[in-house]
């Protein structure tokens, strides 16, 4: 994990609000985003908050329009980054959260092959 991730990541910790109960889920608890009921976001939530900002930006900057960017897109790159950068397959499988290495495997690394194969024909 680079330091300014880890940083980003204890500065959402140090400005999380307390809550009374935490909410457990499967074992894990300490949820970095909380909802206004003080239950964990879910993908839902950051889809929202993902459009309002892309509306946002659309509205302040009409001359340099972004792509269509979703949540999604972002794991996606992170899982395909980790691959090219050899991260051990079984780790990432772990880390994405994937009951099946497959899912990893085939969904996920064929970036990896992709720019391993553009690599040799240079």
């Amino acid at each position: 994990m680079m330091e300014e991730v880890f940083q980003s990541l204890n500065n959402i910790l140090a400005d999380r609000k307390k809550v009374k109960t935490e909410i457990v889920v499967d074992v894990y608890d300490s949820f970095f985003l909380l909802d206004k009921n003080d239950k964990p976001k879910v993908a839902l939530h950051i889809e929202n908050e993902m459009r309002w900002a892309m509306k946002k930006y659309k509205k302040l900057h009409p001359d340099r329009p972004l792509p269509h960017i979703t949540p999604h897109m972002f794991r996606y790159t992170f899982c395909t980054d980790m691959a090219n950068a050899n991260m051990d397959i079984k780790n990432l499988q772990y880390v994405m959260g994937h009951s099946d290495v497959g899912v990893t495997l085939n969904v996920y690394t064929h970036a990896s092959f992709d720019r391993k194969w553009r690599e040799s024909l240079i």
